[in-house]
Order: C-alpha cells, then structure tokens, then sequence
C-alpha cells in the first residue's frame, strides 16, 4: 500500500479522541504530518494513511455509512466504527479542509458503488411478494404513513410506484439500513457528547422521516446553550474575582504610597528645621570669625574656627542637595499617587460592568434552565409516543399470523 502512489495528500495537524473520556482531544503529532488516501485494488476500498515518522498515526478504511463532519472552518472529523474511534485533522486553510472533505465523500461514493454492483441481482420473488404484502397490512392498521423507519418508508414507497423490485434488491437495502443503524449507534457509543449534536444533525440529514430528531436536537441544542451560558457565567464570575483581586491590591499600594509620601512629607519639614538650624549655626560662626578676626586672636584659634566653618558649610551643601532629591522624590509618589487613583476609578467601573454582565448571565440561565424543563416534558411526550407505535407495530405483526389462521 505504501509503494504506492497516493490519489490524494495534504498537509495537517492529526487527532484522536481520548478513548477514555470521550471528551477530548489527544494530539498524534507535535507538527503538521502529510495525510493521504490510497486506493487498495485487492479490496476495492480506499483507505486513509498518515505515518509520522515510522509511526502509523492513521490507518482508516472508508465505509459507506462513513461521513466527514466540519466542525469550523480549519478543523474536521470522522469516526471509524473499525477501531471504534474518532479522527480529527486540522489544515491551515479553509480550502484543504474542504478539498479534503470532497476527496472523503468521493471515496465513500466509489465504496458505495463498489457494493452495489457487487451483489448478485437474480433471485427468487417470494421473499418480495411476502414482505410487500406484511408492509401493505402493517401501513393500513397503524395509519402512519407519514412518519415510517428508514426501511419501512423505502418498502412503502416501492409499492406505491409499482415496481417489480427482486428479493435481492429487498435483503440489499435491509442491510444498508442495518449498517446504517449500526453504524449511528457505533458512533453514538464512542464520542463525547460535545460531537452528539454534529453528529445527530447528519442523521437527520440522512433519514428525514425520523420523526423523533427534532425533538432530539433541540434538547442537544438547549443543553449544549445551557452549558455554554455556564461557561460565560463562571468566566465572567472569574474576572470579577481577578478585578476584585487587583482593585485591592491597588487600594494597598496606594494606602502604603500614602503613607510613604506623608512620611516623606514630615521628613522634608526636619531636614528644613535641620537646614534653617544649620544656617543660624553658620551665620553664628561667621561673626564668630569676624570677632575673631577683629580681636585679633592668636593664629591657632583663627585657624580651628576657619576649619570648623568650612566643614560646617560642606555640610551645608550636601544637606541642600538631599533635600532638593527629597522634594523630587516627594513629586515622583504625588504622581504615582494620582495615576493609582485614575486606575481605582477605572476597575470600579470595570467592576461595576462586570457585575452587570453577571446579573444578565444569571437571567439567561435561568431561562435556559426553563427551556431544558420543557425540553425534558417533549422528551416524555416522544417516548409515550414510541411506546405507543411499538404497540401497534407489534399489532401489525400479528395480525398476517392471525388471517392466515
């Protein structure tokens, strides 16, 4: 299979479902691996193949009953019944994905083709005849005609046109229809519910005459929109939680930025006194100097005084130069002050929007919790129903035993 070359390959990101929670994904390749289908002419069939490395990470073989569901625009899946699995791939570009998707309903086609021909087409007609006149007694006892099973409805219809269908053709579709069933059951079993409702849209899509999908998906749909006001409500509580956190936390740096700046307030108003202090000293020294000067003292005592003066005036210096970085620094934490404050005001109003959204969060749950209520009184309603035509088809069976008695 491998020698040989692919009908078609592309590149992209590949995953399977988790086999235990059904839930999640588990990614099969760290990078982007190349994904190619290949035509196996001893079998007919085509299958998928990605090997990563000298790891085969994707060996599925196409089906009939098989679909391809995109689930965005960049990311689709397929569940193999085989492996009793679910394969998701992720292309870069909307265009593979669905270039990806034709090439799988082309190979699915060619499989359902394949089959068709396959079968024989002689037979006896006496499994016709039997069957056709049990469908004609059974759709004029019970009156429902208009909502028949997949294989109901296509017997049904095969006698109203009048056809001269074999009993081949008959056993033919009762087998499409059991692989059918089997396989929506199959892929029912083995994916998260987070696919049931892609999933149940292409049953729906595929027999009409279900009368009970309506029901089904809007249950999926109301359950899956009740989950996701959930989700909203519990992130947005979350976010009013962090800008809870936050907001206290600015409260806390501006009352410790407050507290700073009146201690270096107070400590400005001492290096003042300290430096008006220093002055008074200064100038005393000076006429101290002068009445030296003028009292011509001996040369030792000038000479201390003229020193203890300069060192004093030193000091002086550097006691204006720590004030003025003090009075800067006093102007810095006034305007860091001031943008603390602008920012309360901010997640305040933050807040207050937060809460808001919370409040109409709750409403929506609420009504999504009244929505599901009526969701399960419909759910009641169809299976009353079904039992009811269980009983009737029931009927209907018996009823060809009974005439023949």
């Amino acid at each position: 299979m491998m020698g040989e070359s692919p009908v078609y390959s592309c590149k992209a990101h590949v995953f399977q479902i988790d086999p235990n929670t059904k839930k999640s994904w588990i990614p099969c390749s760290k990078q982007a691996v190349t994904v190619s289908f290949y035509y196996d002419k001893t079998k007919e069939t085509h299958r998928i193949i990605s090997v990563d490395g000298s790891k085969a990470i994707i060996n599925s073989t196409i089906f009939p009953n098989m679909n391809f569901t995109k689930t965005s625009q960049k990311f689709g899946q397929w569940s193999d019944p085989k492996v009793n699995s679910v394969f998701g791939l992720g292309f870069p570009t909307e265009a593979e994905l669905n270039k990806f998707a034709e090439m799988f309903k082309e190979a699915r086609s060619s499989s359902t083709s394949l089959a068709n021909t396959s079968r024989p087409s002689s037979g006896s007609s006496s499994p016709q005849t039997t069957g056709t006149s049990t469908q004609n007694n059974l759709a004029t006892v019970s009156g429902v005609r208009d909502s028949p099973t997949p294989q109901q409805g296509t017997q049904t219809s095969s006698v109203r046109s009048g056809s001269s269908t074999s009993s081949i053709e008959f056993e033919k579709q009762r087998s499409v229809d059991a692989d059918s069933n089997h396989e929506s059951a199959s892929r029912k079993i083995s994916l998260p519910p987070s696919f049931k409702l892609t999933l149940d849209k292409d049953e729906s899509r595929e027999s009409p005459g279900i009368s009970h999908k309506p029901v089904g998906n809007t249950e999926a749909h109301l359950k899956y929109e009740n989950d996701r006001l959930k989700m909203a409500l519990a992130q947005s509580s979350t976010n009013a939680k962090k800008w809870e956190t936050e907001l206290q936390t600015l409260k806390n740096n501006n009352a410790r930025l407050t507290a700073a700046l009146q201690e270096s307030t107070a400590n400005v108003e001492e290096w003042k006194k300290q430096l008006n202090a220093y002055k008074e000293e200064s100038i005393r020294l000076r006429k101290k100097v002068q009445e030296s000067e003028s009292s011509n003292l001996n040369a030792d005592v000038f000479n201390n005084v003229q020193q203890e003066k300069m060192a004093l005036e030193g000091r002086i210096i550097h006691l204006e130069s720590v004030n003025k970085e003090k009075e800067e620094e006093v102007t810095a934490l006034k305007h860091t002050n001031n943008e603390l404050k602008n920012q309360v005001k901010v997640c305040r109003g933050e807040n207050e929007e937060l809460q808001q959204k919370v409040k109409e969060l709750e409403d929506k749950l609420r009504e999504s919790s009244i929505n599901a209520s009526k969701a399960d009184e419909l759910t009641s309603l169809h299976q009353a129903i079904q039992a009811k035509l269980n009983e009737l088809n029931t009927l209907n069976q018996r009823i060809p035993s009974i005439v023949q008695n």
